[in-house]
């Protein structure tokens, strides 16, 4: 490990074309992807396989990256080929550590991520955590997750895109040409079926229903004393995950298919999920974010639904809680447009899943020129859907209540990519793994008039979808 504080980083050596190779049509990428997951410990897959006003046509591959970075503290540390650290640092090494920094301002001051590139090829992809917010408000002093770090980013510099329109396969790459073993394993498909034998077990949860409710009854405190109009109560429930934790994560594309669902794997992290809610997404210089805020069940059949539905949108609490979080979005993005371009595109709209009904807007805005994608993560994150408004005294009420780091849960997926983009979601309705041991977690947005037994079912009922995925897997214990 060679210590280099002072070292500066730079991408400017990367081509500004990928060199793309078509490899055919009507290619499963899930079980590529698995056969991928055999032979490369660091991957991610980002598809998207429900709801077309949310869907995004291009689901992408990637391995083995050139770079790994994460954070922990004041240190941003660096892992990779040498030669592509000779080309980044200027110095061959296979690790560094860049010390006494803030890890985000680093990467923000000294990569340029507009690289000319299309959309969804290549970039930083990865994972950031609630903690990560220490990075950008310098009054939090929040405790890290033993496990997760801040963030853990790959640098990717090839990878395979599926065009769902077309169901065409590429690869492209700025760097070393790996086709050939891509194709080595095309030449493996079809496969009779993806993925190994899978054991699951419950192991409890952070809370019980007389213990989160008594953090309910705390928080509107906190509410009633001035400190916040509207916090987030969560709690984690605990499985252990033996074997092929991709099994587990078909299953959840069947019993919660979702517009933004992910796998991402470092060594023994393994994160998946079916996420409801892309967190923000800045596309050729527009921005939208889509605060998803107001739950009900699903009905029994299409007409107990729209029932429902209407009776969402006639929730007075539900009703403002929202329009709470979407004026928080308004605020957050309008730090990285232009003067007068954020709008409330759509409205109170409705959107089912497989076992709730949420309700979501758009709010959109146009870039400012002088703000890069690393801004624009910046502005939002931890998402206000998972903390309450106002952010920075409601995360102090969360830290006070939450008796563990966050970690994962609330943060942000996804990548910046070589084009300038900026396109994550939020982790939520996942799994969080390190080896077998593994956790979900879920919350509810409470307010001055929330009812504890009633945030509670909310919080089972968003913990469902994972609870279902998992038990089919499960002993007779569980």
């Amino acid at each position: 490990m060679t210590d280099m504080s002072t070292a500066k980083m730079t991408l400017d050596w990367v081509p500004f074309t990928p060199k793309d190779v078509p490899l055919g049509h009507d290619i499963s990428l899930l079980d590529l992807f698995w056969l991928v997951k055999q032979e490369h410990e660091t991957c991610y897959l980002l598809e998207s396989i429900s709801h077309p006003r949310h869907q995004d046509r291009f689901h992408v591959l990637g391995f083995s990256p050139a770079l790994l970075l994460s954070a922990r503290g004041d240190t941003l540390t660096v892992t990779g080929r040498p030669e592509i650290m000779g080309r980044c640092f200027g110095t061959e090494t296979d690790s560094l550590k860049i010390e006494g920094v803030n890890p985000y301002e680093y990467l923000s001051d000294n990569l340029d991520m507009n690289r000319g590139a299309r959309s969804h090829q290549g970039g930083l992809i990865g994972l950031f955590c609630h903690e990560a917010m220490n990075y950008f408000e310098p009054s939090m002093k929040l405790e890290e997750h033993p496990v997760f770090e801040p963030f853990r980013l790959g640098l990717y510099l090839d990878g395979l895109i599926l065009d769902t329109v077309t169901q065409s396969l590429s690869y492209y790459t700025y760097d070393e040409d790996r086709s050939e073993e891509v194709k080595a394993l095309l030449s493996k498909l079809p496969l009779e079926n993806s993925g190994g034998p899978v054991e699951t077990r419950y192991l409890g949860a952070s809370e019980t229903e007389e213990s989160f409710s008594k953090k309910v009854a705390d928080t509107q405190q906190k509410i009633c004393e001035g400190y916040s109009f509207q916090a987030e109560v969560g709690m984690k429930s605990y499985f252990e995950v033996k074997g092929d934790k991709f099994t587990a994560y078909k299953h959840l594309r069947e019993v919660n298919p979702s517009p933004y669902m992910y796998y991402l794997q470092f060594g023994e992290q393994e994160l998946f999920g079916a996420s409801p809610e892309i967190l923000i997404s800045s596309k050729s210089g527009r921005i939208l974010t889509t605060p998803t805020a107001g739950t009900i069940r699903r009905g029994a059949d299409e007409a107990e639904d729209v029932a429902l539905a209407r009776q969402l949108l006639s929730d007075p609490k539900e009703i403002a809680e929202h329009n709470m979080l979407v004026d928080l979005h308004r605020n957050d993005i309008s730090m990285v447009c232009q003067p007068g371009t954020v709008v409330v595109e759509d409205l109170m709209y409705v959107i089912k899943f497989s076992h709730v009904q949420h309700i979501v807007s758009n709010v959109v805005g146009v870039q400012a020129r002088d703000k890069s994608g690393f801004d624009v993560l910046r502005c939002i994150l931890p998402g206000g859907v998972v903390t309450g408004a106002p952010k920075i005294e409601t995360v102090k009420i969360i830290d006070a209540n939450e008796a563990q780091p966050r970690g994962p849960y609330g943060g942000a997926v996804g990548r910046f990519g070589f084009n300038g983009d900026c396109d994550f979601c939020l982790p939520i309705r996942s799994l969080f793994c390190d080896g077998d041991q593994c956790f979900a977690q879920t919350s509810a947005g409470v307010v001055y008039d929330s009812r504890p037994a009633h945030e509670y079912q909310e919080v089972q009922r968003k913990l469902d979808g994972m609870r279902k995925t998992l038990a089919k897997f499960a002993g007779e214990a569980q």
